[in-house]
């Protein structure tokens, strides 16, 4: 069969796409990529077809936050802390603005490659191109969620800044906030989605978010269910299947620096900022700090060297990049964001965690790993070096967040999340083959 796969975002979003598009491969299919061009090397570099949609530069400059605009509003003020809100209004704006602009150049990509019985589509949920390729042509649709924030519930949502807990009251909150972003969300998406689909002879929709998004036919989280339990308002048709791990090992060279650093003391603690670079001039500032504090060597990763303080101490160096799971098996802990590929990949490695939250999913999955016992958050205006360096302390001294991270770790390790998602899309297409 030939596989489309879908995917735009930052490296946490598209690497494990990427990991699937290799499985697929592996095992015969054929797979076609499209992302952004910046992914492009990558996807080439592993044998996929790569179809270009958008431009590096506008990755690069979404990544950096460019054009994003506070709101500060009295009303948000008063239910939510402002990071929270203007952040997530300001995401919200960016991706109205990729869904409609993407959506009828996919629609019609997919027209022209689909052949009926041979062809499966894999996408992410916000792009509705495909989505409604599914219901006016029949194509095959697999949704791909890589983070479980992306499918709703009223029963647990850990990235609101409400308690994580689950009851009436809160219930009825959570439906009150996934209105107020519905309304928000159907006022920048719904005019030219209902207009093109009434092109096509399609009804409108509404509050498309709410479950539309998802495929009637196959919903695929690629995290397991001890991370996120399916809830009972998540699709029916869901299967959790674990972490794909992937962070280009043995495609990048390791510089022999690393290796020098890691032989001539105690493991460090490793810090990166993921691909979003807003906010990590300070993020790395005070990781410098507050290793001086613990006397503990540091490990610096970032793709921007600009936002990196430029004399760095002889216990803290900086790189690039360096593939999470060449390090981390080797170092004390790991102090990031809280992208979803950053944290399946420590829990890989069995080190503990400090969460500092920015965007997005990386709220909800920083309390995650807190519930699990493999790590702490920390909101970022108190990421302070002298609050950092108590947290690491008592993360990398207890006992209890050891124990937990190597019983994750051996959980981890027993799964075969790839083999799993590829059989799941192979029967898809064999069910939808046979119609």
């Amino acid at each position: 069969m030939t596989v489309i796969l879908v995917t735009f975002g930052g490296t946490g979003d598209v690497h494990p796409m990427v990991a699937l598009g290799q499985a697929l491969y592996r095992r015969g299919h054929q797979v076609c990529f499209i992302s952004n061009p910046y992914f492009e090397p990558l996807a080439r570099a592993i044998g996929l077809e790569f179809v270009r949609f958008g431009s590096a530069e506008q990755f690069t400059d979404r990544m950096r936050g460019t054009g994003a605009r506070s709101l500060k509003k009295r009303f948000v003020r008063a239910l939510v802390s402002m990071s929270w809100a203007s952040q997530g209004i300001a995401r919200w704006r960016l991706r109205g603005q990729s869904v409609v602009g993407l959506m009828r150049w996919l629609y019609e990509f997919i027209r022209a490659r689909y052949v009926p019985g041979e062809t499966v589509v894999a996408a992410r949920a916000n792009n509705f191109g495909a989505r409604i390729a599914q219901e006016k042509l029949g194509v095959p649709l697999v949704t791909i969620h890589v983070q479980p924030a992306m499918i709703r519930s009223v029963y647990e949502a850990p990235g609101f800044p409400l308690p994580d807990a689950d009851g009436p009251m809160l219930r009825a909150l959570r439906r009150m906030f996934w209105a107020l972003i519905d309304a928000y969300a159907d006022r920048l998406v719904l005019p030219e989605t209902n207009a093109f689909r009434s092109e096509l002879g399609l009804a409108p929709v509404r509050r498309p978010f709410s479950r539309w998004v998802h495929s009637p036919e196959l919903l695929i989280g690629l995290f397991p269910e001890w991370f996120a339990g399916v809830q009972p308002d998540w699709p029916p048709n869901t299967h959790l299947v674990g972490f794909p791990m992937f962070d280009q090992a043995g495609m990048k060279e390791i510089p022999s620096e690393v290796e020098t650093f890691f032989a001539a003391g105690e493991p460090p603690i490793v810090f990166t900022s993921g691909s979003v670079f807003r906010h990590i001039s300070r993020f790395f500032d005070v990781a410098v700090r507050a290793c001086q504090k613990l006397k503990k060597r540091g490990l610096l990763l970032s793709p921007a060297s600009e936002f990196v303080p430029r004399d760095l101490p002889e216990t803290v160096r900086y790189f690039e990049y360096v593939p999470l799971s060449s390090v981390l098996p080797r170092a004390a802990g790991i102090v990031h964001h809280g992208g979803i590929g950053t944290a399946a990949l420590a829990f890989a490695a069995g080190v503990p965690q400090l969460v500092v939250p920015f965007v997005d999913d990386q709220f909800d999955n920083a309390v995650r790993i807190q519930r699990l016992g493999t790590g702490l958050k920390i909101s970022h205006h108190s990421f302070q070096p002298k609050i950092v360096a108590k947290k690491l302390e008592f993360l990398l001294g207890s006992e209890a967040v050891g124990r937990s991270c190597r019983s994750i770790m051996a959980r981890v390790r027993q799964q075969d999340p790839l083999s799993e998602a590829c059989r799941l899309v192979e029967e898809l297409n064999a069910r939808c083959a046979q119609n």
